[in-house]
């Protein structure tokens, strides 16, 4: 398959998964907020954001990091390997 063939298909693949996850987030804000209140919603909304910036902090820019490294290795299929495996391994 070309590459550009490849990359359209995954860039189609890629948008409809957000599609997807922006109509479930819309769909549960309208059921949270139909069901169970206005107060209720309030307190999902900010427990939700507080869980999104504890994550942000808690992953501590890793996806950049390691996106780096693999860019800086594309050479090299084995530095690549060793970039993204798992530590424990």
């Amino acid at each position: 398959m070309p590459a550009i063939g490849r990359f359209s298909r995954d860039v189609i693949w890629n948008f409809v998964s957000v599609v997807i996850l922006g109509i479930s987030g819309f769909a549960l804000n309208i059921i949270i907020g139909r069901y169970y209140g206005p107060e209720a919603f309030g307190i999902f909304s900010l427990v939700l954001a507080v869980y999104y910036i504890f994550s942000q902090l808690a992953v501590g820019g890793f996806v950049f990091s390691s996106l780096s490294l693999v860019a800086q290795a594309r050479a090299t299929i084995d530095r690549c390997a060793k970039s993204s495996a798992p530590a424990w391994r």
